[in-house]
């Protein structure tokens, strides 16, 4: 687990990042990265964001921001996530 691994580091910093996250996942590793910074994004295959201390959307990346923008662009509002215990979550998916 990485906590803001690149708040700190200049881009060659944050281009070592990067190759060491790819690593890992080549490895066969799971990676958990917890980033306000959209640049190491790029590496990832599904994103989380947490809203109130709660997930309020996870998928596979490209679904997540596309919904997010569409949210910030006054878009269509985001399908909730099941409740706990539930189904388990559909790519997309958000907004609590």
């Amino acid at each position: 687990m990485l906590d803001e691994p690149n708040s700190n580091l200049d881009d060659s910093g944050e281009r070592a990042l990067v190759e060491a996250i790819k690593a890992l996942k080549a490895a066969g590793k799971t990676v958990v990265l917890i980033t306000h910074r959209m640049s190491t994004l790029s590496v990832v295959d599904k994103v989380g964001r947490a809203r109130r201390r709660v997930l309020a959307a996870f998928g596979p990346r490209d679904e997540v921001l596309k919904a997010l923008q569409a949210q910030a662009a006054g878009g269509a509002p985001l399908r909730r996530l099941p409740a706990a215990g539930g189904a388990a979550a559909r790519p997309g998916v958000a907004e609590a």
